[in-house]
């Protein structure tokens, strides 16, 4: 069975493009100085791009060398106080980027598990590049990731 490569520098190129569109959206039309405005309110900023570095930078420690298949996909679990222990800010702050990170969907769905505050997180597969140890892309798609879930692994649902 082929092992898994999550490739970090190709997910951090995968997230800036995403992020960078996602705030092409927000421009509000003016200009200062001749370079274009956007609306603040909603545009994904510095933090919100080191946090996803970190969680993509941490998921691909879990998922690297890994066997292809059910298990290899699996959400990535955390809680607030861990990230903001690794990226020096309270766990309020962590909270909000995370919000800030669902309406941009970059993370699809957020699973709270239990009393101890840990959650799952469905990162958006157009973020991450995944590949095979040959350096052939294995696909990595809501419907490949429905097929691997499990009711501890639940897997974003679009109704």
């Amino acid at each position: 069975m082929p092992k898994l490569y999550l490739d970090f520098a190709q997910s951090l190129t995968r997230l800036r493009s995403y992020i960078e569109q996602y705030n092409e959206r927000f421009k509000t039309g003016a200009t200062v100085d001749g370079k274009p405005t956007f609306d603040l309110n909603k545009k994904l900023r510095g933090q919100h791009r080191d946090l996803m570095q970190f969680i993509i930078r941490t998921y691909a420690k879990e998922l690297n060398g890994q066997e292809a298949g059910a298990k290899a996909l699996r959400p990535f679990r955390t809680n607030s106080v861990a990230l903001g222990t690794a990226m020096d800010c309270s766990p309020r702050t962590i909270r909000n980027l995370t919000a800030r990170l669902l309406d941009a969907r970059i993370i699809l769905e957020k699973h709270h598990r239990g009393r101890k505050r840990c959650y799952d997180l469905v990162i958006n597969p157009a973020v991450f590049a995944c590949q095979g140890f040959e350096g052939d892309t294995v696909p990595v798609s809501y419907t490949h990731l429905r097929a691997h879930e499990t009711s501890l692994h639940l897997v974003c649902r679009l109704l």
